[in-house]
């Protein structure tokens, strides 16, 4: 699986209009990208003098400030992410100079893996842009340096659209949703979550053994793209209650909302009912499907705390027990057929199957909205 994110600096206010301060010297994004040095950089507001074609948006990134301009705009990676293509797009005003442009990339020990240059030429005054993209064939990008400008003026161009293809680490088999629109991995031997699309505030999502990824709304399914970054919408699941998505192991898709078990075609989004599970049975959250045993584990919510279920295909449900936690909002299965939940509180929980009771595997690190839900991704 691999996944694609583009920064492209609207959602960071703006420090500056047209006067380059070098207000900020520190970047740290979603992706898990740091801003390495001192050197002072602003985020434009591309309005006024600093007005910018379409594609660079309301703002964009001016990694230097005139009394420092000689230092190059560099970037260090999140080590759970294996990076091996990154484009970014550059632009300059013309006054008669032509920008070269140059990204460079680096191992974990510093060494030069692979570098592009071009050219920004230019047109009067008027303003110009190239993207330009590194992709390295076997090492993994630890950290790049970005270079453009002139004899005259170095490092001087401005930054948009950042982005950075990867795959997550190889124990990072997990996928979270979260109420702040993101999907991303949670690794769960280091604990971290890390972001590699948003746009869509999901309820669940499910994986298929096909590699596919779906998720919901209250009201819609869409199809998840992690190397596009795209949500698509399938349709409407004919409700507005659903929270909790799930893939049989041959890959027939299954949903609950309420007390009500559905199964849904994911080729139009209709959700069709399997059966009402009962009064004492509210869907809080994610179903994930045992393949030894072939029936879903579900929560429900509680009085004093979320419940944990088993569902059948048929559509017929046993109450286990208490799990001991709110919000369980995600589950997953992991390859010894141990159970885990995770809360909108961000805890990932181990959950005994035999009477539902939870205990505290971790904290999960990364995260900048509260869980909404998870899914196994082989």
């Amino acid at each position: 699986m691999f996944g694609l994110t583009v920064v492209d600096f609207e959602n960071i206010e703006s420090t500056v209009t047209t006067t380059r301060t070098g207000k900020l010297t520190e970047l740290k994004l979603d992706i898990g990208v740091l801003k390495r040095g001192t050197t002072g950089f602003d985020i434009i507001n591309n309005t006024e003098k600093q007005a910018k074609p379409l594609e660079f948006e309301q703002h964009s990134l001016d990694p230097f400030a005139f009394a420092t301009s000689n230092t190059p705009f560099t970037l260090e990676l999140n080590d759970n992410l294996s990076v091996n293509t990154v484009s970014i797009t550059m632009g300059d005003y013309g006054d008669d100079f032509s920008d070269n442009l140059i990204i460079q990339a680096f191992d974990e020990q510093g060494v030069l893996i692979g570098e592009v240059e071009g050219t920004l030429l230019t047109d009067g005054i008027k303003f110009t842009s190239k993207t330009l993209t590194l992709t390295t064939d076997e090492k993994l990008i630890h950290s790049l340096k970005f270079i453009g400008g002139t004899d005259k003026f170095p490092n001087s161009v401005f930054y948009d659209n950042l982005s950075v293809s990867y795959t997550p680490s190889s124990t990072a088999n997990i996928l979270l949703s979260t109420r702040d629109s993101k999907v991303g991995s949670f690794d769960p031997l280091t604990g971290a979550f890390t972001s590699f699309l948003e746009g869509v505030n999901l309820t669940d999502i499910a994986s298929s053994d096909r590699d596919e990824i779906f998720g919901i709304t209250f009201s819609q399914l869409y199809k998840i793209d992690p190397v596009s970054g795209q949500f698509s919408l399938i349709g409407n699941l004919g409700g507005s209650s659903f929270n909790a998505l799930g893939f049989t192991s041959d890959n027939i898709l299954y949903a609950a909302g309420g007390s009500k078990f559905y199964k849904v075609d994911t080729k139009t989004g209709k959700a069709n009912l399997v059966s009402d599970l009962g009064s004492s049975f509210l869907s809080h959250g994610d179903l994930v499907f045992d393949p030894d045993n072939e029936y879903f584990w579900a929560t429900s919510k509680g009085s004093t705390s979320d419940v944990l279920y088993k569902i059948n295909l048929d559509g017929t449900a046993v109450k286990v027990g208490n799990i001991g936690y709110k919000e369980v909002f995600g589950l997953s299965l992991n390859d010894d057929g141990n159970l885990f939940g995770y809360t909108s509180k961000g805890q990932q929980i181990l959950i005994n199957e035999q009477t539902g009771l939870a205990t505290l595997e971790q904290n999960i690190t990364g995260l900048t909205g509260a869980v909404g839900g998870a899914t196994n991704w082989v």
